[in-house]
């Protein structure tokens, strides 16, 4: 279509676009900035039988979070079809095996991975925009990751990959970005696809004094979410893709956007976000926000219920104490007591719990690398997040020392176990679990290469790590370490100066009861020497038991002989026993929560 003689405009509802079918083809693309040319499909409504929908608890949901071409474009992955939305489909007995119960696809709205100007510098490979964190469309699928390229394919596809994961017992969340788009500020080198040929005033928020446009996303506009025809599209996209594809819920890109108002200040309530809560068609469905933008600015109170929010001070805090960064683990150990982010506003039962994910390093780097090495993504090593909590061990990179591997895989499981201790809902991130590495990229964003991709190449860490995060999941489940305890105490921490981690030792023991469960007793040293832990009497002359030891594994349910727990350097233990009153800590515990 077009409005007063302007250039050709795609209609922001059509549910599928022509012209992305060949992933990185595009005959605009040699001219920086200006894309790809689409144009707008309205097909017959296919009449499929649909797969019912899983029925996940809340304290039972691990999300995987994966990227359609990157799970199996390389040629390890052993698929049919690499980098399609069928191939994800080839490796649902692989997720099962390990124990997810929700996949979250990054963007799979369509997108222009051509619209990058940039070339990597070192080799002058061209660059993508290989996340696809730019939508050109709210409504239509990516046609780029169907295995077939006729225009259209992508919708029946992307149906059929949300059945058979159905069919397995998963869900599915798509990664949504409604906060900016593909458009740009408007500037001469900047597509205008659809919504600023329309009108820019009611879609974009701009700087009321200069009337330029307001960037609190990076990306060059901002969605102006609470402007009612802006507010009605993103209503009517999100229930598109409830009532066309059946998927099961979404987690929102940068969603703090959505508390901006027209004139883009800060609201302390969102009209969008409770109206997306309040929806009938939504209402049963996982509503997940990343509840920052590109400021840092979160909104104060948090997302209401039933909103979930991504918990970054987990992650921090959590990385911290493992890394020794970290005084003492009194803030992690609060957050595996129950409480949740901003000081206990949005309970746990509410959060998103994760150490790793896209944005950032995957979780082998964060213990290899303690500086970004973004080069390859030809901005000079200016871009990516400057603040991530990480570290090298001494050494920066790859290492064949011994002790120094040995030291980062204790770190990586000690990471991984606490992570499985937290109450909420977890996260993993696709290729954590088999040591996937960016070489120390933090922000892979342009990479469709061995940076970007999961590498499927059978080797021994990849399959021990595997294993080891089937089976600290399958123990979260069985322990029901997803549930918020009833009661929780700090039994013990301590801070020993003069020991390897940096910033002197610092380890804690935390003592939950779960109700009519097991009690849970955490310990975690995340120094470079055993150290002895008196544990809790528990009532009845129990004895406390192993979930979760580092290593060795002992059989499930074997006792700890003695009255002390040898925890040996940088490592985490998971003990349970029978519920009964326990005696007062040697140094006095407190109740946390």
């Amino acid at each position: 279509m077009r409005i007063e003689g302007g250039g050709p405009l795609l209609d922001p509802y059509a549910p599928a676009l022509a012209g992305g079918e060949v992933w990185g083809r595009s005959d605009d693309a040699i001219a920086p900035g200006v894309g790809r040319r689409y144009r707008g499909l309205f097909l017959p409504e296919a009449s499929r039988e649909r797969a019912p929908r899983p029925r996940i608890a809340p304290a039972d949901r691990v999300i995987y979070e994966l990227h359609v071409r990157g799970f199996t474009r390389h040629p390890s992955s052993g698929v049919v079809r690499p980098g399609t939305y069928a191939a994800v489909a080839e490796k649902i007995p692989y997720l099962r095996a390990l124990g997810v119960t929700t996949v979250e696809l990054m963007p799979v709205f369509e997108f222009d991975e051509t619209e990058n100007p940039r070339r990597e510098p070192a080799t002058g490979e061209r660059l993508l925009n290989f996340w696809g964190y730019s939508p050109v469309s709210f409504f239509a699928p990516k046609a780029g990751y169907a295995a077939e390229a006729a225009p259209g394919a992508a919708v029946a596809e992307l149906a059929t990959l949300v059945d058979e994961l159905h069919r397995a017992g998963i869900e599915v969340v798509l990664d949504v970005v409604y906060n900016h788009t593909a458009e740009g500020g408007g500037g001469a080198g900047d597509p205008t696809h659809s919504l600023r040929g329309l009108d820019p005033a009611a879609y974009y928020l701009s700087e009321p004094a200069s009337g330029r446009p307001l960037d609190v996303t990076g990306c060059g506009n901002t969605v102006n979410a609470n402007h009612p025809v802006t507010a009605r599209l993103l209503l009517d996209s999100l229930r598109h893709w409830v009532r066309t594809y059946d998927v099961d819920g979404f987690r929102f890109d940068l969603a703090a956007v959505f508390y901006r108002g027209r004139r883009g200040e800060r609201l302390t309530h969102s009209p969008l976000v409770e109206a997306i809560g309040a929806d009938p068609l939504l209402a049963d469905r996982l509503l997940i926000a990343e509840p920052w933008d590109a400021t840092g600015f979160t909104p104060p109170d948090g997302f209401p219920a039933p909103w979930l929010e991504w918990d970054g001070e987990l992650r921090d805090a959590l990385r911290r104490h493992v890394g020794g960064l970290a005084g003492e683990g009194r803030e992690l150990a609060a957050r595996l007591a129950g409480r949740g982010t901003k000081q206990g506003r949005v309970p746990a039962e509410r959060c998103v719990r994760f150490v790793a994910c896209h944005d950032g390093r995957p979780l082998a780097d964060v213990v290899a690398y303690a500086r970004k090495h973004n080069q390859a993504n030809g901005e000079e090593n200016r871009d990516g997040w400057d603040g991530e909590v990480a570290w090298n061990g001494g050494v920066e990179g790859p290492s064949a020392d011994p002790a120094l591997l040995a030291r980062r895989a204790a770190e990586l499981e000690a990471m991984l176990t606490l992570l499985a201790a937290a109450p909420g809902t977890l996260m993993l991130t696709a290729g954590d679990e088999r040591a996937r590495t960016q070489r120390g990229n933090t922000n892979a964003w342009c990479h469709d290469d061995e940076i970007g991709w999961v590498l499927w190449t059978p080797h021994e860490e990849a399959e021990a790590r595997f294993r080891r995060v089937a089976e600290l999941l399958a123990a979260r489940r069985a322990a029901e370490l997803g549930s918020p305890p009833e009661r929780a105490s700090l039994w013990t921490a301590w801070v020993e100066p003069g020991l390897e981690a940096p910033g002197g030792g610092a380890g804690f023991a935390l003592l939950r009861r779960h109700g009519g469960a097991a009690d849970l007793l955490i310990a975690s040293n995340p120094s470079g020497r055993e150290l002895a832990l008196p544990l809790p009497a528990l009532a009845h002359g129990g004895r406390w038991r192993r979930l979760v030891a580092p290593g060795r594994w002992p059989p499930l349910g074997s006792e700890i002989e003695g009255r002390d727990l040898l925890l040996p350097p940088r490592a985490v233990e998971l003990l349970i026993g029978p519920t009964g009153p326990a005696s007062r800590s040697p140094g006095g515990a407190g109740e946390d929560r």
